[in-house]
């Protein structure tokens, strides 16, 4: 990851409005903010009245999959044929911006300011950030989404990231066709190897810079942990070393033979991980409850989000899905004034507005009911 100058303004994100057509359980939805946008939105309403789906749908107006990883399909409703669609306006990096985009023909849509636009152009424009009831106990699963919430923390400062890891996860798949089905194809797996390791200790160089960022950031004495982050494997100890491509490459070709026995990749920044230490406890966030665990989570977040403010001048875009679960009175009152401070949009859901007091007057509230 590049090191930016860190910027003295500040911009501020945000939708002024956003309209969702037969998007899930929502045929058409629209909520206007004004401009220049309320900075907090709090969208209350029972279980199942469809709160997450918007959240879901505001966070296709970046890249990626959005925040539950679902395919464009998996978006559409159930009754009809319909194409979904999700438009925006509101203020990005570059100022005024209208985003759109959609499903049609099967295939992603996206429209910039009335015009055609290529998906390497999202990204321009609005950054977002995300946490989910899912990742309560990111510390404590499996390390892929660990891995891919970490990625999405590298790429809201650095979208090359994103590009980088495309292309490694698609050179990862066509060497394990290649180690099965031609296995004596030197020529073909040596060229992938090139770009696995290209891309790897590209992948690899911009989580260390991000992780050494945050942990260099000066402590905020607020109601959530200090924390320390490290990131580890084979890769990353290569890295440390002073090693570069070449060696990579090198032991990639000696990993062919095992590799192709155990059906696997052993090398890569897909096999490394990252864990957070709760140093106000001196213990592993994996061990804390999953109060605790959320505190770490959200410090992570938070510091990202301080760090992105100084380093591009602007705060990312918050979607904080349930974000009041296991969090106790004073850790949720502790969190309205860090979340004001940021000076960006954010985006909250909850089953009913009392989960939210104390928040600052720069609110607005909607209710969405069942579907």
């Amino acid at each position: 990851m590049s090191k930016e100058t860190i910027v003295t303004g500040s911009i501020s994100l945000n939708l002024t409005r956003l309209d969702v057509h037969d998007f899930r359980n929502h045929t058409e939805w629209r909520l206007d903010l004004g401009d220049p946008g309320q900075r907090i939105v709090c969208l209350n309403g029972p279980n199942g009245a469809g709160k997450t789906n918007i959240l879901e749908a505001i966070s296709f107006l970046v890249p990626g999959r959005g925040l539950r990883g679902a395919s464009l399909l998996d978006c559409k409703q159930h009754h009809t044929v319909a194409p979904w669609t999700v438009s925006a306006h509101g203020h990005g990096l570059d100022g005024p911006i209208q985003i759109g985009v959609g499903l049609a023909d099967d295939k992603k849509i996206i429209r910039i300011n009335g015009q055609n636009a290529r998906l390497g152009q999202l990204g321009n424009h609005w950054r977002m950030l995300w946490l989910t009831p899912l990742q309560d106990r990111l510390f404590a699963e499996g390390g892929s989404e660990r891995r891919r919430f970490l990625d999405r923390l590298v790429y809201s400062l650095a979208p090359e990231h994103g590009r980088h890891c495309s292309q490694y996860e698609k050179n990862l798949r066509e060497r394990s066709r290649v180690l099965r089905d031609h296995p004596h194809d030197h020529i073909w797996l040596s060229a992938l190897e090139a770009g696995l390791a290209e891309t790897g200790f590209a992948i690899t160089l911009a989580r260390l810079a991000l992780v050494e960022q945050l942990n260099n950031l000066p402590r905020h004495q607020t109601i959530f942990p200090d924390i320390h982050l490290s990131l580890n494997g084979t890769i990353e100890d290569i890295v440390r070393d002073n090693g570069g491509i070449e060696e990579i490459q090198q032991k990639l070709a000696a990993n062919r033979r095992l590799d192709q026995q155990t059906a696997s990749n052993r090398l890569g920044p897909h096999r490394s991980d990252w864990r957070a230490r709760h140093l106000g406890r001196d213990i592993d966030a994996a061990d804390g409850s999953t109060g605790e665990q959320k505190a770490v989570l959200l410090a992570v977040l938070l510091a990202h989000a301080r760090l992105m403010k100084a380093r591009i001048g602007a705060a990312p875009i918050l979607l904080l899905d349930e974000i009041t679960a296991h969090l106790d009175e004073t850790r949720r009152r502790g969190l309205w004034p860090l979340l004001a401070d940021l000076g960006s949009q954010i985006w909250m859901t909850g089953t009913e507005s009392s989960l939210f007091q104390g928040l600052e007057a720069d609110t607005v509230f909607s209710t969405i009911g069942t579907a």
